[in-house]
């Protein structure tokens, strides 16, 4: 039996925010070991899923929650960063945009490319 293990920002959200802290975990060879190790064992068995969406609208989002960890002017910079962690990823990902694509569509794409894992 396979199984689907959901993780809400595992180790991508660490190479995301220790970049904005300065401290760049893939910057030195053995973050690098670190994270392309912990990939190897889970590279088959993984779909990560990054969503998007404008940074105008998440800037919204964290005024509406009063969400203040990340200054509005770091948004850019951390959806960037996110980016660039995924697309270097030996993980299979898909990006999507719940804004412009629903949320039903998304769901749907995401059901699919856990099937392609599962099946």
């Amino acid at each position: 039996m396979r199984y689907v293990f959901i993780f809400d920002r595992y180790y991508q959200s660490e190479l995301v925010y220790s970049y904005l802290r300065g401290n760049d975990r893939l910057s030195t060879e053995e973050g690098k070991t670190f994270f392309e190790d912990l990939e190897k064992e889970l590279k088959d068995d993984t779909l990560v899923v990054l969503l998007e969406h404008p940074a105008k609208e998440v800037a919204k989002r964290f005024k509406r929650c009063k969400e203040d960890f990340v200054d509005k002017k770091e948004i850019e910079k951390l959806q960037k960063r996110y980016r660039y962690v995924v697309e270097n990823s030996k993980l299979r990902y898909i990006v999507l945009d719940t804004m412009e694509l629903g949320l039903g569509q998304s769901v749907e794409l995401i059901r699919g490319e856990l099937f392609k894992i599962l099946l």
